[in-house]
């Protein structure tokens, strides 16, 4: 039987190649060679989007500071590495695309590359939709409020192109005459991509007017001041002390405050007006704040959910079986908590006032109530308790801070990007944008096979898999062209696939915003229903709560597995670190080298304990001391450096293995590592620091070109670092005077610490101090450079301890100018 199929299909394939042959023109060398270019692109920008999906959801999984790698000298982000080639992968196809386009036309023998050149060209314009929505602005200009203000003349460009590929379609000869019925498929293709442009068209308009995405900070300032308002009158603006379960900061549901058509005489509508700036927020740009008026409903205040509903529904269900029980519920506390002060923070990033900043109620709130594990009546009961249990609390409470303030900066970084405002704005214009992409693959498949089929290639690709001898051999080219052809017919679509579901899956499904709305719909539902509900609107909602309550658990018990199979945890918090001193290399002179370094726990518990020592009154930080340096007319620059190069120089000095008990190990673990940190501020992110970007870098260059010659004289001619060396460097600048008064003064209080033997130990005070200084440096004005650290390495520890402050309406104490000699 094998035989004669054998026999069999040797004879037809003979036939069908011959035929092949005779009808078809033969494949040049120039556009094979242009064929096989286009499939290495293709390939790469299916590898590329692979790899985009992976990043994504481990994203998603460990938090986006997982995402940052160390390579060589420097710290990278491979996500938007990845976005960027993704965008230069795009560029490239389009003269590939249009030299095999080209050569089929010219050929009339060749009408499958002709349309299959016009299918990958309809594939990507999805494509290309969703690469360049991922290339956001680095230099924070997304974080404004004109950037979603709607012109149709923002869509011009992918019109003209869709006009294009139409024209390609109605003027394509084998599609008009000899496969009309191919047209149909093409044309359902066309029309499915204008439709998508359409929609697009029409979400990004209703989102610049709907009060769920563009308008929710105007709700959310005239929220807030009725709120702040309330408080006053109600308590005066002295004592707040209702904790976290009577915190009125919004969640979801704050649409309901607009007034309903129909309501009728039962409403309660008020104008409200914001009339508070904020404290720390108005004074330097009160011009470019604007004020708020809105007509509200006050009759539906009390469906929205707040803060307080959150707890207060977490403290009721906190028995196993329930959403909120054990470590679970904290965390869905703490994404509710981290989305309602996102909401709060857009308003400092869209110039709209936030009157609650400074007040006894925000203030209690972020400096008491956020930084508490368990309530008052707890920590009382167990304040002579076991030292262990006290030191467990503090680790915990440290975890939650950085957690809430990571998951708050996340919800912004994904807000401002370009598809969340279609995820924003509900998730019926999102199922329909996915139900449409997906709608294309079958069409895609039976077009291809079409194509095949009626130009007679299946027969001829059918004969070349099965025959590896005989007639096929006398035009390789031609089938080597087609197994190309479709290797990128199918690579395209692979990608739209991955790159669909990536968004479906990471910017809703897994995402944390689905997540709180989940939560969010599953609190208004525990609420007590008015007697006139029907019915099937409370079994609907008994529904709706179970399956939250089964599909919620599920999604933290994948996290969980993948972290357990990855050895990871999301709870890591990476920090850049920079040291001045490591100048004996010669990639070292030549710039900046970052590393990346784990944030110490006690790091985290000692932020914690200086955030609690801020006075509630006043809000006021001060500049911390150290014993030895002397701060008098100095800028916060020079102390930075002076504390660094003498922080360095004691761990290079005392070393790693020196034995010293585990507590003072921790304190020398966390100021050298806070210090690598502001020494990367001062090196690679000047703007963030209160002094001038001119003066930082002037100052940093004197002191790095000073110290460069250090190794000249003690590490030879090829530089290379080593305990010889360094221990050369030490013995060199203590005997010797540096020319940078700012590197003698390191040097000075260096040796200084090393021979301080009075307690507490020099590196608990060193470490303490650290603390302060990074505490110190957060509150600022500049909300435009945060925005461009948000844009560009996510959520920075500066940036987070920044929100933090705005938040609470904690300022700095300005230093004293005191004249001194240039």
């Amino acid at each position: 039987m094998d035989y004669w199929l054998h026999r069999y299909n040797e004879t037809w394939c003979s036939h069908i190649i011959g035929n092949y042959s005779t009808v078809h023109q033969p494949i040049k060398e120039e556009d094979n060679m242009t064929l096989t270019a286009l499939v290495f692109t293709v390939v790469i920008m299916m590898g590329l989007s692979s790899a985009f999906f992976t990043v994504a959801l481990l994203s998603i999984i460990f938090g986006k500071q997982s995402r940052s790698l160390n390579l060589f000298f420097f710290v990278i982000d491979p996500y938007p590495i990845v976005r960027v080639m993704m965008h230069s992968s795009m560029v490239i196809l389009l003269p590939l695309l249009s030299s095999i386009y080209d050569s089929g036309s010219r050929d009339g023998s060749r009408d499958t590359q002709v349309l299959l050149v016009l299918l990958w060209m309809l594939l990507l314009e999805l494509i290309r939709k969703k690469v360049l929505a991922m290339v956001v602005p680095a230099d924070g200009s997304s974080f404004t409020r004109g950037i979603r203000r709607f012109s149709i003349w923002d869509y011009t460009d992918e019109t003209s192109r869709l006009l294009l590929i139409g024209y390609y379609i109605i003027s394509n000869k084998p599609l008009t005459t000899k496969h009309r019925r191919l047209l149909a498929a093409f044309a359902a293709l066309w029309l499915i991509i204008v439709l998508k442009l359409v929609q697009k068209v029409v979400t990004n308009w209703l989102a610049e007017r709907s009060w769920h995405t563009a308008r929710k900070p105007l709700l959310t300032a005239v929220y807030m001041q009725r709120v702040v308002d309330e408080h006053r009158r109600s308590s005066g603006d002295a004592t707040y002390d209702v904790g976290m379960s009577g915190c009125k900061f919004v969640v979801m549901m704050d649409g309901q405050l607009l007034p309903q058509h129909g309501a009728g005489s039962s409403s309660d509508r008020r104008r409200l007006s914001t009339r508070d700036w904020g404290h720390g927020v108005g004074e330097v740009q009160k011009h470019e704040l604007q004020g708020v008026h809105l007509i509200v409903d006050l009759n539906n205040e009390e469906k929205m959910v707040t803060v307080g509903k959150i707890w207060k529904l977490a403290a009721a269900e906190s028995g196993g079986g329930k959403l909120f029980h054990g470590e679970r519920g904290r965390r869905l506390q703490n994404m509710c908590l981290a989305f309602s002060l996102f909401k709060l923070l857009r308003r400092r990033f869209e110039h709209y006032p936030m009157a609650e900043v400074g007040t006894a109620m925000a203030r209690r709130l972020m400096l008491r109530d956020l930084l508490t594990f368990q309530d008052q009546k707890e920590e009382d009961n167990n304040a002579s308790g076991d030292v262990t249990l006290q030191d467990q609390k503090e680790k915990a409470n440290a975890e939650r801070l950085f957690q809430v303030l990571q998951l708050e900066l996340d919800f912004l970084d994904d807000y401002y990007k370009a598809a969340m405002p279609l995820v924003m704005s509900g998730p019926i214009l999102f199922f329909c944008s996915f139900a449409l992409s997906m709608l294309c693959v079958p069409i895609y498949l039976v077009s291809i096979l079409a194509i095949l089929m009626v130009n007679k290639d299946a027969e001829n690709l059918y004969c070349s898999l099965i025959m590896w001898s005989g007639p096929m051999h006398s035009n390789p080219i031609a089938t080597n062209f087609l197994f190309l052809s479709l290797l990128v017919t199918l690579s395209l679509l692979v990608i739209v696939c991955i790159i669909e579901s990536t968004e479906f899956w990471t910017l809703y499904i897994l995402s944390n915003w689905f997540t709180v709305r989940l939560v969010s719909w599953y609190a208004q539902e525990q609420q007590a229903q008015p007697a006139s509900t029907p019915k099937w609107r409370r079994k609907l909602g008994k529904l709706g709560c179970s399956v939250i309550r089964s599909v919620v658990p599920l999604r933290f018990k994948i996290f969980t597995l993948v972290q357990l199979l990855l050895f990871r945890s999301g709870n890591k918090i990476n920090v850049k670190v920079a040291s001045i001193l490591k100048a004996c290399g010669l990639t070292d002179s030549c710039c900046a080298v970052t590393s990346q370094s784990p944030l110490p726990d006690k790091a985290k518990k000692l932020i914690l304990r200086s955030l609690k020592r801020i006075d509630l009154n006043d809000g006021l930080i001060t500049l911390p001391q150290l014993r030895g340096l002397h701060m008098s007319g100095k800028t916060i620059t020079e102390i930075i450096l002076e504390s660094h190069i003498a922080t360095e120089l004691l761990h290079l000095a005392r070393g790693e293995h020196q034995r010293m008990p585990e507590e003072e190990k921790q304190d020398r673990k966390v100021a050298v590592t806070l210090s690598g940190y502001c020494m990367h501020l001062v090196a690679s992110m000047p703007e963030l620091l209160p002094d001038d970007d001119t003066w930082v870098s002037t100052l940093h260059d004197g002191v790095k070109s000073c110290l460069s010659k250090v190794p000249n004289r003690c590490c030879g001619i090829l530089r290379v670092p080593n305990k010889r060396c360094a221990k050369q460097m030490l013995d060199y600048i203590k005997v010797k005077e540096l020319e940078d008064p700012t590197a003698q003064a390191g040097v000075k209080l260096f040796m200084a610490l090393e021979k301080s033997t009075a307690p507490p130990s020099v590196w608990k005070e060193l470490a303490r101090f650290w603390v302060q200084l990074v505490v110190y440096l957060a509150p600022s004005n500049d909300v435009q450079e945060h925005a461009k650290v948000l844009a560009s390495s996510g959520s920075d520890i500066i940036t987070c301890l920044w929100a933090f402050c705005t938040h609470a309406g904690i300022t700095r104490k300005p230093l004293e100018p005191e004249s001194q000699p240039a």
